[in-house]
């Protein structure tokens, strides 16, 4: 996990807000993920905002990488997961640009790695939490209740994992990590503020 601070310009951030107004009517360009309570409006090639996410891009992939992107609308924040699959053109890297700024809201990163989300419920399924010490209490500190947890004590799976990084929301700032990652959102429900949280999330696949 890598955090870059102050790199994307407010220009660039006007760009994907526009973006997001153009476009988040057109059925073509918006994906809707009911379970995840998110929609997904596409940035193509041919639009301002393509340009802005090839830019952010080659800053660290050659320009053969191959690129998803979205501009996301998230109603209820994300579990504990990771972006890789089994796919031939399974993500390799993802890059988070917050919309917002407020450290109570973010991301936590873990350096636990799994190709799949089944690969990971495998592992949580037979997790030993008994047997296990706790390794941060991030979930103090941060709002993971929506997360894993041992029905018996409600200990979060969070504080037993490898704690990477935790990424709070400052406009400007980006998070680099890799997609086989296991991370999670920070809850933002408790905030009578947020109705929903913004960002653009680009998921890079290099070729191999």
């Amino acid at each position: 996990m890598q955090v870059f601070q102050n790199k994307i310009s407010n220009t660039t951030l006007d760009i994907f807000r526009k973006h997001h107004e153009m476009f988040a009517n057109d059925e073509a360009l918006n994906e809707k993920h009911y379970g995840a309570g998110e929609v997904k409006t596409l940035i193509k090639k041919g639009t301002l905002a393509y340009e802005e996410i090839i830019k952010i891009c080659n800053n660290h992939f050659s320009e053969d990488v191959r690129m998803y992107a979205a501009y996301q609308r998230q109603v209820a924040p994300t579990e504990l997961h990771v972006d890789s699959n089994d796919d031939d053109d399974s993500p390799s890297h993802t890059i988070c640009i917050p919309m917002h700024t407020d450290p109570r809201i973010g991301s936590v990163i873990f350096k636990e790695k799994f190709q799949t989300n089944e690969d990971f419920r495998s592992f949580l399924q037979d997790f030993p939490y008994e047997s296990r010490k706790k390794l941060s209490n991030i979930s103090e500190r941060y709002d993971l209740g929506h997360t894993a947890y041992n029905y018996k004590n409600n200990d979060r799976l969070a504080d037993f994992l490898q704690l990477d990084g935790a990424f709070e929301y400052k406009l400007g700032d980006y998070m680099l990590f890799e997609a086989d990652q296991l991370h999670s959102s920070i809850d933002f429900r408790s905030y009578p503020e947020y109705e929903y949280k913004d960002l653009v999330q680009i998921h890079i696949t290099v070729k191999k």
